[in-house]
């Protein structure tokens, strides 16, 4: 079989003007070889096939057979992890992972929330602040509801966790959506959840399958993302995977369960491949 690899490299887009963690979920040229190497290995023709219009312009001229798609997407959209299965179920080409629609929404934090919240799960509470929000209105109220996180409301791999993200004052809060403004898009204020993240990943299209369960283990010189005193952000470029995932502790008594759910689970049909991460072991679990 001919298969296609779309994907992104780290470097492929520009730095100027951009956070310095904007290609954080591309990949290195070693871990797209070693996809490539591991079809090859099972007697496939691999085409390397990038992103964008290079992508397109190589898919009509050389139709794969099916595409392995690994590619994130450039840019500051909340739809840009559906670009390419959307373009190729419009021209009929076969591709692992998610169909455009729960790439598009599993996305967009805030959509994501308001449909699994819609069919009886449990989130956090939350607002969105859209860019230029009146920050001097922020720094006036007399305290907030509750400890709160901010971030971005369209990027994954824990991209502008960093400083100042955790907040209890308005004034922090404030401080906190100015520092991400380099971020360009809508910014969700979220009740914080402490407690182990884990991911899981699932196979299948109408009855997904679990196939694992991974969680990152940090440690003072490598691994994710940890919480310093006073609410600051540290991302460690790498870290330990456990898998399967133990967890450090046990719920505690009157704790809401643990575990994770993708959002194919509420209302949105997942298709083909995917992973979905959420908060468990002795916390408030924000979907059950």
């Amino acid at each position: 079989m001919k298969i296609g690899l779309t994907y992104d490299l780290k470097g492929d887009a520009p730095a100027a003007g951009l956070p310095d963690d904007h290609d954080e979920e591309f990949d290195s040229p070693a871990t797209i070889e070693a996809i490539a190497a591991a079809l090859r290995g099972l007697g496939h023709a691999v085409v390397m096939l990038g992103d964008g219009e290079p992508m397109l312009r190589r898919v009509l001229a050389d139709r794969p057979d099916l595409v392995f798609n690994f590619a994130e997407g450039h840019g500051v959209s909340r739809s840009r992890e559906a670009r390419v299965p959307a373009a190729l179920e419009m021209l009929g080409v076969p591709y692992t992972g998610s169909d455009p629609l729960t790439m598009a929404v599993t996305l967009d934090k805030d959509c994501a929330r308001r449909l699994v919240q819609s069919h009886g799960g449990t989130v956090p509470r939350g607002q969105v602040f859209e860019p230029g929000a009146d920050l001097s209105a922020i720094r006036r109220l007399s305290r907030l509801p509750y400890t709160a996180i901010v971030k971005p409301a369209w990027e994954g791999s824990s991209k502008g966790i960093r400083d100042k993200c955790v907040v209890d004052t308005p004034a922090e809060l404030a401080d906190a959506l100015q520092l991400r403004h380099d971020q360009r898009q809508p910014l969700l204020v979220e009740e914080f959840i402490e407690g182990e993240e884990l991911t899981v990943g699932l196979v299948g299209n109408e009855r997904p399958r679990i196939i694992g369960v991974m969680r990152v283990l940090p440690a003072p010189a490598a691994g994710a993302l940890r919480l310093q005193p006073g609410g600051e952000a540290r991302l460690y470029k790498s870290g330990a995977l456990r898998v399967p995932a133990v967890a450090a502790g046990r719920p505690r008594q009157g704790d809401r369960g643990g575990g994770t759910a993708g959002v194919s689970g509420a209302g949105v049909p997942g298709r083909g491949a995917a992973w979905t991460s959420g908060c468990a072991t002795g916390c408030r679990t924000f979907w059950r």
